[in-house]
């Protein structure tokens, strides 16, 4: 493989804010990446910016709240637009074990949010991945989390234009099931 084009940098990192985990979609002849920051404060955010065929920024945003803790973020094409979704806390909840949430949210083809973000599921403190797919814009997330189990356990969600469905995928056996991921082909998924 060679590249068609000089490197571009995407974040502009400073020595107070560092950039993590970036994701990447393509839907038509544009492209769209997330990744959070670190910022000096000790919250995270999350990134998303759209770029055309040439690798040109379109636009670029903070998309979690800013009052928020928002960490992990993944991103899928759909047929009209994308679909991004992440980790969210309180922040004063971020360094300790309160829970988490995964949040989603729509977007069209310009990143532009329809609608609100919306809580998924919940997380914890020991969800340290979130992993996506889609299909005939239904989004399927795998992620692990300490909820109401006795260790970490992996869950799946399924995100429906009109229905959320979360369940548990492993047992809650005390033996942690960490970093899950999930593959769709045709009528076939394949999680790890």
């Amino acid at each position: 493989l060679q590249g068609v084009g000089s490197e571009r940098r995407v974040t502009m990192g400073t020595p107070d804010v560092s950039s993590f985990e970036p994701d990447v979609a393509v839907s038509g002849d544009r492209f769209a990446i997330t990744w959070y920051e670190r910022l000096a404060d000790g919250r995270h955010q999350v990134q998303l910016a759209l770029f055309d065929r040439n690798a040109e920024l379109l636009k670029q945003s903070v998309i979690s709240d800013p009052g928020r803790d928002g960490r992990i973020p993944v991103l899928v094409a759909l047929d009209s637009g994308y679909f991004i979704a992440w980790v969210d806390s309180d922040f004063s909840a971020a360094s300790n074990n309160e829970r988490r949430q995964v949040v989603g949210l729509r977007l069209d083809s310009d990143i532009n949010g329809v609608g609100q973000a919306q809580v998924l599921a919940q997380a914890s403190a020991t969800t340290l991945n979130l992993n996506a797919a889609s299909q005939n814009d239904r989004i399927w997330l795998v992620f692990n989390a300490e909820f109401e189990t006795g260790a970490s356990e992996v869950y799946l969600v399924s995100v429906a234009a009109d229905a959320v469905a979360s369940q548990r995928l492993s047992a809650d056996d005390n033996h942690s099931s960490t970093y899950p991921d999930i593959a769709i082909r045709q009528e076939l998924a394949a999680l790890s």
